[in-house]
């Protein structure tokens, strides 16, 4: 697998929706035009496995806050795109973090089992309850 980093001044909107139907087969969310850098990661043949929109938070840490693997790669992809992630932002800052619903426990299992720890925990207006995780250098 290939690990892409696609600027800010190459996001467009028709390209983020894309990327995002792919995995979720959902509309778009407006929040999305708020982040610094795209990373996706591609199979041998070029297509898609997973990306991850990364926000700049501070001079030190950034935030992957949205993204996931095409639904038929989830599983051993998603670990190891993730991972990709993770390696590509440490490089450049001291730590990621993200933030993931309660009830999700595939995405708490993955980042636990790959280095990140629970530092917090948030609510949305709704009232569901978000977990933020962080992994440093």
């Amino acid at each position: 697998m290939q690990l892409v980093q696609i600027s800010k001044e190459e996001m467009s909107s028709d390209f983020l929706e894309n990327l995002h139907r792919c995995v979720f087969e959902a509309k778009l969310p407006n929040s999305y035009f708020r982040y610094d850098t795209c990373l996706v990661v591609k199979n041998d043949s070029g297509d898609l496995v997973s990306y991850a929109l990364v926000r700049e938070v501070s001079s030190d840490t950034v935030e992957l806050a949205w993204g996931g693997t095409v639904p038929e790669l989830r599983g051993f992809s998603s670990i190891k795109a993730l991972t990709m992630f993770v390696d590509e932002c440490l490089k450049h800052f001291e730590n990621v973090t993200y933030q993931t619903w309660n009830k999700n426990h595939k995405m708490l299992k993955l980042g636990l089992g790959i280095g990140f720890n629970v530092i917090g925990c948030r609510q949305s207006s709704s009232g569901d309850i978000f977990l933020i995780l962080n992994k440093g250098r």
